[in-house]
């Protein structure tokens, strides 16, 4: 064999050696890259799914605390929770409102809108006393859902003090048994629900007045009698005290401006002190129309207009109205009880 024939076979060998390298080599880098594309993909496709679970659980935690809101909101406050003290806080004085309420079309839309404000109130307590000779299913069924500290008592109001038909409304005494039966409960019961049965300060609220929140601020600090203006009152755009720095120096009021204290009900409220210094000060329904305030302050401050605390800015500002909800139009429903019918009795209006 001559030199170039060995010389061309080692190369063609050398070739197909090279060759087989060649082809080895690119299906190793190919096996490489594809196992890792798939560690790749792997890698990624676990990190998603712990931040989808992360995710999932965040989602679910938030479901959960919304859900546990939701049912604190809307769950019926139990009597051993309204009445624990410890639903109270003791280093800030309890606000307790005693509210007297009777059956109407309207009873239940009032005591729903009032209680959205008093929702917003802290430390406060609601002592709502139905004219009634039992307590009702309407009033109970309200109360179990208004999320408020509350107590309900009833009392019904004489017959001889109760409105006859077609009688105007200011010609008797409304809610005078049951803002005294709240009193009597303060009094006897106050140890039972406010945690320092010292440190409160007492309002009677009519259930169909409008507040504002900034007069329960104004109120909580009284140390005896304060007093503020109530809008759309007496017959008057606004009355109730006038005040400068040194304490109330009048009243603008002009029905009956002789009452030793001309103020509407909704614009003062008391410490429970001095309701306990005067125990037996009670709502007198025996006074004339008109003087019910005038006499049961006289009570609290023995007559002594230089006790009383002007509040809202030295009685300048106006943070309760004595309103009243419009008697609705039932028309229709009464042409049904002509025929014997009625709306269904079983929806709770």
């Amino acid at each position: 064999m001559s030199s170039l024939t060995w010389l061309y076979l080692a190369l063609l060998s050398m070739r197909r050696k090279i060759n087989r390298f060649v082809v080895s080599f690119r299906l190793s880098t190919s096996l490489a890259l594809i196992f890792f594309i798939a560690t790749l993909l792997q890698f990624f496709l676990i990190l998603s799914e712990r931040k989808e679970t992360a995710s999932l659980h965040e989602l679910l935690e938030g479901a959960n605390l919304r859900i546990k809101q939701l049912e604190n909101y809307n769950s019926p406050v139990k009597a051993s929770v309204v009445r624990s003290p410890r639903h109270l806080q003791s280093d800030l004085p309890v606000i307790v409102a005693i509210t007297p309420t009777y059956a109407r079309p309207t009873q239940k839309a009032d005591l729903t809108r009032l209680s959205l404000t008093l929702r917003q109130v802290p430390n406060f307590y609601w002592i709502i006393v139905e004219d009634s000779a039992t307590k009702t299913d309407k009033v109970k069924r309200f109360l179990s859902k208004c999320g408020l500290h509350h107590t309900h008592l009833n009392v019904r109001t004489p017959q001889d003090m109760q409105l006859n038909t077609g009688e105007a409304r200011w010609h008797k005494h409304r809610g005078v048994e049951q803002r005294n039966l709240g009193l009597s409960y303060v009094l006897e019961h106050g140890h039972e629900f406010l945690p320092d049965e010292n440190n409160a300060v007492i309002y009677l609220m009519d259930d169909d007045n409008t507040y504002s929140l900034e007069l329960f601020d104004e109120m909580r600090f009284i140390k005896r009698v304060g007093v503020w203006p109530v809008g759309l009152s007496g017959g008057l755009m606004w009355d109730g005290p006038l005040c400068d720095e040194t304490g109330v120096t009048g009243f603008h009021a002009l029905w009956r401006p002789d009452r030793f204290f001309p103020m509407d009900m909704a614009g003062f409220a008391f410490n429970i002190q001095t309701l306990r210094r005067h125990p037996n000060a009670r709502l007198d329904s025996s006074v004339h129309y008109g003087f019910l305030e005038s006499s049961f302050i006289s009570q609290l401050l023995d007559k002594d207009r230089a006790l009383m605390e002007p509040k809202a800015d030295l009685c300048r500002r106006v943070l309760v109205w004595h309103t009243r909800t419009e008697k609705p139009n039932l028309k229709r429903e009464m042409e049904l009880n002509a025929k014997g019918q009625q709306s269904d009795p079983s929806m709770d209006v």
